[in-house]
């Protein structure tokens, strides 16, 4: 696990990698087509996730983020019938992403504190991680208009 210094570090690396238009950029996908978690039952694990049918932006991701992978499912499918598709991010990697995002969101500002918050407490915090894990939870759903 990295240490709070090397997820700064490297979320720094990352924004700047990227520039101003591709941080800000991410940080619109994750706001709009993205999804923060934390897995209570693997001692909450982080996942991001962004899911899409487009190519060109499934493409950029894996092309530019560097910390993550993108998994088409031909199974699912979008409202226009195009393939969906879902760049995924879990554990430091994700956190190395929302680290660089962070200043950036709106919409997920609040799942994306709480999902670093608990990615920089020890082991030993498992009930406070699992309060954290419970609270995203719950944000999400105040968020899910279907």
């Amino acid at each position: 696990m990295l240490s709070p210094k090397d997820h700064i570090l490297q979320s720094s690396q990352l924004a700047t990698r990227l520039g101003p238009a591709g941080i800000g950029y991410l940080a619109g996908l994750i706001d709009g087509e993205g999804s923060i978690t934390l897995l209570k039952k693997r001692n909450c694990r982080l996942q991001l996730t962004i899911g899409n049918t487009s190519p060109e932006m499934m493409e950029w991701l894996d092309n530019n983020v560097g910390h993550g992978r993108v998994h088409w499912s031909p199974s699912r499918r979008g409202p226009s019938g195009r393939i969906c598709a879902t760049w995924h991010s879990a554990n430091w990697q994700a956190a190395v992403v929302l680290g660089a995002v962070y200043p950036l969101l709106v919409a997920k500002r609040a799942q994306a504190s709480a999902a670093l918050e608990a990615r920089t407490t020890t082991a030993v915090d498992g009930i406070y991680r699992l309060v954290l894990a419970q609270y995203v939870s719950d944000l999400n759903k105040l968020r899910d208009f279907s």
